[in-house]
């Protein structure tokens, strides 16, 4: 029972969160731009997008995670 308790209560933060994130995208243009940028990697068309590979050493890195 206390477990369940402790995830609402988990829940509850999160659902928080989430309804700040949400109401930053709705009201501030440069917050949802910049998301739009780094989530689904849009550019403007006269930009280039640079994708760089990762080092060697930071896939020996994750790899042993």
């Amino acid at each position: 029972m206390l477990q369940l308790q402790v995830d609402i209560e988990a829940l509850k933060v999160e659902k928080e969160r989430l309804q700040g994130e949400v109401m930053r995208l709705r009201e501030d243009p440069e917050t949802l731009e910049l998301m739009i940028r780094q989530e689904l990697g849009y550019v403007y068309p006269d930009e280039t997008m640079i994708i760089m590979p990762k080092r060697k050493e930071t896939k020996q890195k994750d790899e042993k995670k």
